[in-house]
């Protein structure tokens, strides 16, 4: 890549010996057959802004500290950066750039290399610098920044939450692999990183032999562990439709991680009235309440014992979501997104517009 014409430009712009110049593409999304469900919200936007060359050169630059890849944002009154991007905004003096904070794991994982932590902090840096206000996905992530970065203390903040669907739960329930007919079943959700902790869900459910765990996502080595349970199926990787199914047919979502920024997947749950189980991490308490069953995501037994009481209790579980789902709605559906995340900068008649 470093040596491909559209690198080479991208390098030039930051440095300024080239204008910065992107293509504009009309946005078109009916004939984009190939885009998936979980890219539905594209259709919201006019066009895009193509820029060759930005992600490769992102990492280098990072990585070797050169200049940023830089983009011209002069006709925006407001620009969001999804940290940690690495790039460089040139806007109008009173346009505001707001900075989306997810999480610091990669600051505070110690089995992730110098090199991902590096590069992490070189592209929010970056980021953060330009910053006149920042956006947390939680309470807890605010609390994480402020504790390592003090320095940007001075930046407004404030939390909005991820968001997902409340409006039809019923149009969840799609035909979908999940445990073996007749049998409780079990979801997780998971990516080959150790904080999420789907070893230790595994080794639980050899002594839950009543039901049925089904992984999704790229489990990497785990899906090769020897002596695998019998009741443990692996699903991979679904789109966003199937992975809806699955979580609103199981009898519970288990999120065994040890450490998160949000845990998006347990909102997803409680949208289709699923119950929630989960580690007893301050995340999961912000997000989920008294909604979930917690265990120690260090001891098996504990999820043993976590995974028996919602067997036991489903409709309770379930019940709770349902006289809770106006206020879950509220708080973490898509429709008050805009809202919460642009209000103070657009009227409200277009807001309503844009929900």
């Amino acid at each position: 890549m470093s040596v491909s014409w559209d690198y080479t430009l991208c390098f030039l712009r930051a440095i300024g010996l080239r204008g910065l110049h992107a293509r504009l593409i009309e946005n078109r999304t009916a004939a984009l057959e190939y885009i998936p469900p979980d890219l539905r919200h594209l259709e919201l936007f006019r066009d895009f802004q193509l820029e060759p060359g930005f992600y490769s050169y992102q990492d280098s630059s990072a990585f070797l500290l050169l200049p940023p890849p830089r983009i011209d944002a002069r006709d925006y009154d407001v620009i969001v950066i999804d940290t940690p991007t690495r790039v460089s905004v040139k806007r109008r003096p009173d346009a505001k750039v707001i900075c989306v904070v997810h999480d610091l794991l990669p600051l505070t994982d110690l089995k992730l290399s110098d090199v991902a932590t590096r590069l992490f902090l070189s592209r929010l840096l970056t980021s953060l610098r330009q910053a006149d206000e920042l956006a947390f996905v939680s309470n807890y992530s605010m609390m994480r920044f402020r504790e390592l970065l003090p320095q940007f203390a001075h930046l407004p903040a404030r939390v909005v939450y991820p968001r997902t669907r409340f409006d039809a739960p019923d149009v969840l329930h799609l035909p979908a692999p999940a445990g073996r007919p007749g049998r409780p079943s079990f979801v997780v959700i998971v990516s080959n990183e150790p904080r999420k902790n789907v070893t230790t869900v595994i080794r639980a459910f050899r002594n839950i032999p009543q039901a049925d765990l089904v992984v999704i996502g790229l489990a990497g080595q785990i899906s090769k562990m020897r002596n695998l349970p019998p009741n443990i199926r692996f699903a991979g990787y679904v789109d966003e439709h199937e992975k809806a199914a699955l979580i609103a047919d199981a009898h519970g979502l288990i999120m065994p991680s040890f450490a998160e920024g949000f845990g998006v997947p347990i909102i997803e749950a409680l949208a289709a009235n699923t119950p929630v189980l989960c580690s007893d991490i301050a995340v999961f308490r912000e997000v989920a309440g008294e909604l979930a069953d917690y265990f120690d995501p260090f001891a098996t037994e504990s999820i043993v014992a976590s995974v028996t009481r919602v067997l036991a209790r489903q409709e309770e579980c379930r019940g709770r979501i349902r006289a809770r789902r106006s206020e879950l709605a509220e708080r973490f559906g898509y429709q008050t997104q805009a809202r919460d995340f642009l209000g103070q900068y657009i009227a409200p008649e277009r807001l309503v517009a844009a929900q």
